[in-house]
């Protein structure tokens, strides 16, 4: 059915052209790893009814095939074990030549911005200067996608750095540095194989914007869209149609911000705000005191534009918003953006850059988890000619309207134009790899999925899933749990990360899978950990112990308790230590559902809790906040998954 569909695309692809030649999927280039000891089908264009000869570099006898009628033609090889340099040839009386080619093992790398975070650039992960320098490695070859939204399924990808390229230091500073970190612990531990990484990764996307229309159909909270977009079939006709929906949506919300219904909005800088509430100049609103809120908060703060900066276009810095913004300066918008994870920067043109005081106004709009301005005081700034002026101050803030105000359509229509549209990146960026054969997959993503953890646990393995079946194969899948990030709290029943940690690791519940703990290597004010060389050694790790059976690290992951009196002792998977002496990160709750902290001793590899509060224990929890205390470990340096015994759904 693959290779139909393929040729059926090809097809309308050589009747675009009337001079045909030899052709190839995009990613057959120099310097190409394929997977060792695969059948792998090589398909592509020639002439019209031309014999193309194919010569592999392995294999002493040429194979010819027939192009049809339409010029398409293809070939089922069987790819040996690891070896090269080869070079393929591929001629319809025209040759076209592929060089340096090897076999060996091919992983696919994806998720959202911490595994895009590049080693340079935006990322700039740790000792990255000295990374850059050393990343001379010939037998690692790297492959980056570009980040490209489809709303039906392509058969072909657009690539950067013009194909593969091996890793060099002029290579690899833009790609992916936990899958680079990967790929070189695999290459340190299995000598003489050259490893292919395809860096397929777009930052703040969701899980459901990498899983096929065909598998969200099946899953409830997805399948009205994904039916939706089947049936449509056509880009321009999608995108009219969330268009109309969201005008309706947006036009419903407009009507009910008490902010935009008040004479000339409360953008005016005659708005009373001698009722409005104050928060710190920078951080989610959850974290200040507006728990669980999801809706329209205004926010305004008092501005002073020095007379240097008066008269000149003047660069405006206010952090992360989280989801979107309008902002206003004295009444007037100078500008808006779209998504939680883009830098606000607006240009406050010359004609309104007066000296003296002046009022900034942001409506903010968030759709479900985290609100708010938010990012390093560094980040709020007035800037002109290279001379930067801090914004200090608080922000005065006012609701405009809460979701639950919303009515019967409380979440706002799914974009087709965006890269969170449910299938937009499968169909662009994993679909024209189907057929292409792979080692196995790693995958760090969850952040764009905080707050339906529920609905995760489904859609996370459903999404493996999914892969497997398109290629045909269980092959192995590694991930990464959610880092610590946020305020450092020992407990937090109201916790965003913890249940969606632990949704991700139902996915464990699936053959060859495995899950990279990382609740200590993570940053309280950057939800990019610069750590990424732990990372990729994790992910490694257990790609060795599984998939190749070399490693010695192993993942502790709870296994039972039992409860002896006011004692509670807990085993795991595979004995366990505690770092600088006690174990830390432990809480118990007994019938009355309040949790305390508890103290932890390891025992025989297991760990004995006691609490002094709670006499008759019930529940244990441990690791339950988004960035808790830990620091129990298995072997290899492997922390401990934090988990809970419980179901509550109510907690203290």
């Amino acid at each position: 059915m693959r290779k139909t569909l393929s040729l059926l695309v090809l097809s309308a692809v050589v009747a675009l052209t009337s001079h045909a030649k030899i052709t190839l999927p995009s990613y057959f280039t120099n310097n190409m790893v394929l997977q060792q000891n695969s059948s792998l089908t090589i398909h592509g264009t020639a002439k019209k009814n031309a014999k193309v000869t194919v010569r592999l570099g392995w294999d002493a006898q040429p194979t010819v095939v027939r192009a049809d009628a339409d010029g398409c033609w293809a070939v089922d090889v069987a790819v040996p074990s690891a070896g090269g340099p080869y070079t393929l040839s591929f001629s319809d009386g025209k040759e076209l030549k592929l060089s340096n080619v090897y076999s060996g093992e091919v992983w696919f790398c994806s998720g959202q911005s911490n595994m895009e975070m590049p080693l340079a650039g935006w990322g700039r992960i740790m000792n990255y200067e000295a990374e850059i320098a050393a990343a001379n490695h010939p037998r690692i070859h790297l492959l980056q996608v570009e980040n490209t939204t489809a709303l039906v399924p392509h058969q072909e990808v657009n690539l950067s750095m013009g194909g593969w390229q091996p890793c060099t230091p002029s290579t690899v500073p833009g790609f992916s540095s936990a899958a680079y970190f990967f790929a070189r612990h695999i290459t340190n531990n299995i000598p003489d194989v050259h490893i292919g990484i395809i860096d397929s990764t777009w930052g703040g996307t969701p899980a459901e914007a990498w899983t096929s229309l065909d598998m969200l159909a099946t899953l409830p909270e997805f399948s009205e869209e994904a039916n939706r977009a089947r049936d449509i079939h056509n880009t321009d006709s999608i995108i009219a149609d969330y268009n109309a929906r969201m005008k309706a949506w947006n036009d419903r919300v407009i009507a009910l911000d008490a902010g935009m219904s008040a004479p000339g909005t409360w953008a005016s800088r005659k708005t009373d705000t001698k009722t409005w509430k104050t928060l710190p100049l920078a951080g989610v609103w959850e974290e200040n005191g507006m728990e669980d809120f999801d809706g329209v908060v205004w926010f305004k703060r008092t501005l002073n534009i020095p007379a240097e900066f008066a008269g000149k276009d003047v660069t405006l810095s206010i952090g992360m918003i989280d989801d979107d913004d309008i902002t206003y300066l004295n009444g007037v918008e100078i500008g808006s953006t779209t998504g939680w994870d883009k830098p606000r920067r607006y240009t406050i043109p010359a004609s309104k850059s007066r000296a003296g005081e002046c009022e900034l106004t942001v409506r903010v709009f968030d759709n479900r988890g985290n609100g708010g301005v938010y990012g390093d005081a560094s980040e709020f700034y007035l800037e002109c000619n290279g001379k930067r002026l801090a914004i200090t101050g608080d922000w005065k803030y006012a609701v405009g309207v809460s979701k639950d105000k919303y009515g019967d359509a409380p979440s706002s229509p799914l974009g087709g134009q965006f890269p969170s549209y449910p299938a937009i990146l499968y169909n662009a960026m994993v679909n024209p790899f189907i057929g292409f054969p792979i080692k196995g997959a790693i995958w760090y993503q969850g952040e764009s999925n905080e707050g339906r953890s529920d609905s995760y646990s489904v859609l996370f393995p459903s999404m493996i899933c999914d892969w497997r079946d398109k290629w045909g194969y269980d092959f192995p899948f590694y991930f990464v749990q959610l880092a610590n990030f946020r305020n450092p709290q020992y407990f937090d029943a109201n916790s965003g990360w913890a249940p969606l940690r632990e949704a991700q690791t139902k996915a464990l519940e699936l053959s060859n899978t495995g899950m990279a703990v990382t609740i200590e290597r993570g940053l309280a004010d950057d939800i990019h950990p610069k750590d990424k060389q732990e990372v990729g050694r994790r992910l490694a790790e257990l790609a060795l112990n599984t998939t190749y059976g070399l490693g010695t690290s192993v993942t502790p992951m709870y296994k039972s308790h039992t409860v002896d009196g006011d004692c509670v002792t807990v085993r795991f998977t595979v004995p366990v230590v505690a770092k600088n002496g006690k174990a830390e990160g432990f809480v118990v709750a007994g019938p009355d559902r309040v949790f305390h902290r508890a103290d932890g001793e390891v025992k025989d590899g297991c760990v004995v809790l006691r609490c002094s509060e709670v006499k008759h224990p019930m529940a244990v929890r441990y690791g339950w906040s988004d960035n808790p205390t830990c620091n129990v470990y298995g072997a290899g340096d492997m922390p401990l998954s934090p988990f809970r015994t419980d179901r509550w759904k109510v907690a203290q």
